[in-house]
């Protein structure tokens, strides 16, 4: 049904539909602004179980507040591809979680170069620069 194309009026009407149904379960899901907290708030007043969601990273304060389980950061995409079932999807985020662990390992992997760098230039000052020759050629 539709409410509202005002963001308050919106609210004030999604409020009003919690109370008269004592909604069981409220899901947010999507882009909210400031009514947020307002539609969250009167979900948990009603005693309704609250999964919320968004890219905002600026909503997931008042939802951790206010709700029973929010899904975070990249779990808002991830989410999707795990619910529908889509080999090519589920593909998609096992791919990004392969890739993400190559990056990794490559940061570890420069950072412990780096160390040992910076530990034998203090034993041997140049030993960097004949290093890096001797590589070259």
């Amino acid at each position: 049904r539709f409410l509202s194309g005002e963001q308050f009026a919106y609210a004030a009407g999604v409020v009003g539909i919690l109370h008269r149904e004592k909604a069981g379960a409220t899901f947010f899901f999507g882009n909210f602004a400031a009514e947020s907290l307002v539609l969250t708030e009167n979900g948990q007043r009603v005693g309704a179980v609250q999964i919320a969601a968004s890219p905002d990273s600026g909503q997931i304060p008042f939802f951790l507040a206010t709700c029973d389980y929010v899904i975070i950061g990249e779990e808002y995409y991830a989410v999707t591809a795990l619910m529908s079932g889509d080999p090519v999807l589920r593909g998609s985020v096992v791919g990004q979680d392969y890739i993400k662990l190559v990056l990794l390992g490559l940061i570890i992997l420069g950072v412990v170069l780096t160390a040992w760098s910076i530990l034998q230039a203090q034993t041997e000052p140049h030993f960097l620069s004949r290093w890096l020759e001797g590589a070259g050629g």
